[in-house]
């Protein structure tokens, strides 16, 4: 008798863990489009303060917005990846766009000029000296109202 109500506590705490493990392993994240940005940039800003990463990591995993040109935009199924640069610049923005804003983005075209928002998850400072830039990685993108 004792045994099987250790059993049975064991089995409630092993379900109760899954529950709460597939809860936050499920959890959405928040849709940013009506979330006022922290601090707004222009594509030239942000990637001359990328240098800087003391200062550019106060705004990490926060909402920055950025304008500038879309170098180039990378669609897989239903994702999209825009590039925001000059072609002239090896430095450049990733933007990972929101899942649900991607119909958003289906006007968007290479070599246009477009506002957006999101986290900022990271950037690599390009300190080898070979020239390869800066890379600025922003995660949940909307665009900008």
């Amino acid at each position: 008798m004792k045994i099987i109500r250790i059993v049975l506590v064991l089995l409630l705490v092993a379900v109760a863990a899954g529950f709460i493990a597939y809860k936050f392993i499920n959890k959405s994240a928040p849709d940013l489009s009506d979330s006022t940005p922290e601090k707004v940039f222009t594509w030239t800003e942000l990637i001359d303060q990328s240098s800087d990463t003391a200062s550019l990591y106060q705004f990490k995993d926060k909402l920055i917005a950025v304008s500038g040109n879309v170098k180039k935009i990378a669609k897989d199924l239903n994702k999209i990846t825009l590039e925001l640069g000059d072609s002239n610049n090896v430095s450049s923005i990733i933007c990972q766009v929101d899942d649900r804003h991607v119909a958003d983005f289906a006007n968007v075209k290479e070599n246009s000029t477009v506002a957006i928002k999101g986290l900022l998850r990271s950037a690599e400072v390009d300190d080898s000296g070979l020239g390869l830039g800066n890379t600025v990685q922003l995660n949940y993108c909307v665009k900008s109202k």
